[in-house]
């Protein structure tokens, strides 16, 4: 279990982020369910300044890891943490900075088990 980010658009549930399938047409993973996320702050901080706009929020969830894509890498997601703007997302920084340096054992303590 890890922590992931990506950018989607707003209110979509857990339950159609665990149903859905990113396909990149290149990946040897695509019979593999999941979406396609970021592995850290900076990761998701380049792809979404690119991209974001009011339609969109970056989710930032605990998943595993299913499979590498060309742009990131496919999760199967199991809890979501916060959903925020990009703007929101870059003022909190430091937070995300702070998660990603937490190994599995560290988020099984601070988040526990879905």
């Amino acid at each position: 279990m890890d922590i992931y980010y990506r950018m989607q658009g707003k209110g979509i549930s857990l339950e159609d982020m665990q149903s859905y399938r990113s396909l990149d047409g290149a990946s040897e993973n695509e019979h593999h369910e999941g979406l396609c996320a970021c592995e850290d702050y900076e990761d998701m901080l380049t792809y979404a300044g690119m991209w974001a706009g009011e339609e969109h929020e970056i989710v930032v969830f605990l998943g595993y890891k299913v499979g590498d894509l060309y742009d990131g890498v496919q999760v199967h997601p199991i809890r979501i943490l916060d959903r925020m703007s990009y703007d929101e997302f870059v003022e909190r920084e430091e937070e995300f900075l702070d998660l990603d340096a937490l190994d599995e054992l560290e988020l099984l303590e601070r988040f526990g088990r879905e």
